[in-house]
């Protein structure tokens, strides 16, 4: 596994966020765990990899990887802000 998840810091109707060590280099980051149509999934997963993957700018947060896991979720890993929404 990638990522060693730590505890929920957010949830919503869709999903949940929580706090994850990179097993790589031991950053701490966020992941953002969404569940999605079957149906739906493959072009969610693309759109947000063109989309998120691109941001560069020092006032949002960072976008890691944007990764397919089983029974239709996907994994949104960002960098952690700690302290703020």
């Amino acid at each position: 596994n990638k990522y060693q998840m730590g505890q929920i810091i957010g949830d919503g109707p869709h999903g949940n966020v929580r706090e994850a060590l990179r097993m790589e280099n031991g950053e701490q980051v966020a992941i953002k765990m969404v569940c999605c149509k079957k149906d739906y999934i493959s072009m969610i997963l693309v759109y947000l990899q063109k989309k998120l993957l691109d941001i560069d700018h020092f006032n949002l947060v960072n976008y890691i990887e944007v990764e397919e896991i089983e029974n239709y979720e996907l994994n949104i890993v960002s960098e952690l802000i700690s302290g703020s929404s």
